[in-house]
């Protein structure tokens, strides 16, 4: 089958970097869940950077600034990377195949960060027992899939 003008590739495309941002409840980076996300996307990113970041929060009791960890991982040629903080994760690229591809991908990397917070809070925000766990209507629980996933090597 050809390619036709809606699905053929650029040989040069006009989009250098692509990111997605997927933002959620505050989450804890830290022991099991920690430990079982590095271990995760250690084998597609292997370059991992860890950091703190001041945040600036507004709420009831005024104005706080909280230090939080942050976690960059990237490939070796730096051309996919993962941010995690504790609201929000970042996956980007500058190696963009198509949409369909990033989607893919993008979806892999959450399901990677879920299933290690998973692991990390058994009871708790979508563990057993928990909110989003038996009790709840399925439409309110996170999807799972019964495989692990794999995160590919394709961006």
């Amino acid at each position: 089958m050809g390619e036709t003008r809606s699905d053929s590739k650029l040989e040069r495309p006009p989009l250098t970097l692509v990111l997605a941002e997927f933002r959620f409840a505050r989450v804890a980076l830290e022991g099991n869940g920690l430990a079982a996300l590095k271990a995760r996307l250690q084998p597609t990113f292997p370059d991992l950077q860890e950091g703190a970041a001041q945040q600036v929060r507004f709420g009831e009791r005024g104005v706080t600034v909280e230090l939080t960890p942050v976690l960059s991982w990237s490939t070796p040629d730096r051309g996919r990377f993962v941010h995690v903080e504790a609201e929000r994760l970042i996956v980007a690229t500058t190696r963009y195949p198509r949409f369909a591809g990033f989607a893919q991908h993008c979806l892999q990397v959450v399901e990677a960060v879920l299933d290690a917070l998973r692991r990390a809070q058994p009871g708790e925000r979508g563990g057993p027992g928990g909110p989003g766990g038996p009790g709840r209507p399925a439409h309110r629980r996170a999807r799972r899939s019964a495989a692990p996933c794999r995160l590919s090597d394709s961006p």
